[in-house]
């Protein structure tokens, strides 16, 4: 009976812990699209003005990562999520990719691994498209 209450417990422990980090990436992964919207909304206003821009206007890239700053900030993401950082914000021509990293708390991470006792890593990239044409 001890051993039957030993592993229902271990089970618990498990299916609390995954959907803990299954939300945490869900979450992770909405504020990611959300900074990749906002960023690709930062065209490159020397392409446009000097004649350089052709069908769809380019990114920015000092724009871009001015955007994703303000939207960390604005959503208070470094509260939010544990060990929350900014991967990277690359910009190619009218696609701009953001990409961050946070650690999903684990109520009972330690006793399913050392690893995780300070929550299990997640990670999260998005990419989004300048929705301005010429």
């Amino acid at each position: 009976m001890i051993g039957f209450a030993l592993v229902v417990l271990l089970l618990l422990a498990v299916v609390v812990s995954s959907s803990r980090v299954y939300l945490a990436q869900r979450d992770l992964m909405a504020a990611t699209d959300a900074a990749a919207a906002s960023a690709a909304q930062a065209i490159s206003e020397s392409a446009v003005f000097g004649g350089e821009a052709g069908a769809e206007l380019p990114i920015d890239p000092a724009g871009a990562q001015t955007r994703v700053a303000e939207y960390v900030g604005a959503a208070d993401l470094a509260s939010r999520f544990d060990g929350f950082t900014v991967v990277a914000v690359v910009v190619e021509g009218t696609a701009v990719s953001v990409t961050f990293a946070a650690r999903a708390p684990m109520p009972f991470g330690a006793m399913l691994s050392s690893d995780w006792a300070d929550g299990y890593p997640v990670r999260a990239t998005a990419t989004a498209r300048s929705p301005f044409t010429t």
